[in-house]
C-alpha cells in the first residue's frame, strides 16, 4: 500500500492529467458490422469527436479487466448489445493524438479495434451520454473521424 493511500482508487484529476501528457491511454474499440448493411456508426456528443460519426469503445481506466470484459462492456454500454467476445475478430491497432479540449492539453490514445457480425434483426440502442443517433453505412461517411475511417477501410480489407 501506498504511504497515505488507504486503498485503491482513482487518481486525482490533475495527476490524471499530467499522466495524460505523458502516456498513451489505451482504449478498446468495437466495430459492428451488420451482416448485408454495413457499419454502425454513431454520432458523438462529446468532445473530442463531437458531431462527428466514430465506432464504439472505451478507455481503459481498470487494470484488472479483460480484454472480453471490455468488449462486452463496450457493447453492453455504447449500443446496447449483448456479445460474446470470442466472435469478435482483431482489426488493428492505432496511436492517435487527440486534443482534450476540456483540459486544454494534447492526449495519445493507443487503440486496439475489434470488429463483431450481427444480424440485420439485432436491435441497438445508442447510450444518450455518448451518442444522438446510429448510422449504418456500407460505405465510409465523410463525416466519421479520420481513426475510424482507417479502421473501418483495415477490416474490409481484411473481409476480402
Amino acid at each position: 500500500m501506498t504511504k497515505g493511500v488507504e486503498k485503491p482508487g482513482w487518481v486525482p484529476h490533475e495527476q490524471f492529467i499530467e499522466h495524460l501528457k505523458l502516456f498513451p491511454m489505451p482504449c478498446i474499440d468495437l466495430l459492428v458490422d451488420v451482416k448485408g448493411n454495413g457499419i454502425v456508426w454513431g454520432r458523438r456528443l462529446n468532445p473530442p469527436m463531437k458531431g462527428m460519426l466514430a465506432t464504439f469503445g472505451v478507455r481503459v481506466l481498470m487494470t484488472d479487466n479483460s480484454w472480453e470484459e471490455l468488449l462486452k462492456r463496450v457493447a453492453k454500454e455504447e449500443i446496447g448489445l449483448d456479445i460474446d467476445p470470442k466472435s469478435c475478430v482483431f482489426v488493428g491497432q492505432q496511436l492517435v493524438r487527440f486534443d482534450q479540449e476540456k483540459d486544454g492539453i494534447e492526449r495519445l490514445d493507443l487503440t486496439t479495434c475489434w470488429a463483431i457480425t450481427v444480424e440485420s434483426s439485432t436491435r441497438l440502442t445508442p447510450n444518450p451520454r455518448n451518442y444522438d443517433k446510429l448510422v449504418i453505412s456500407s460505405e465510409i461517411p465523410d463525416q466519421a473521424g479520420e481513426m475510424y475511417q482507417r479502421f473501418v477501410r483495415q477490416y474490409f480489407q481484411s473481409r476480402f
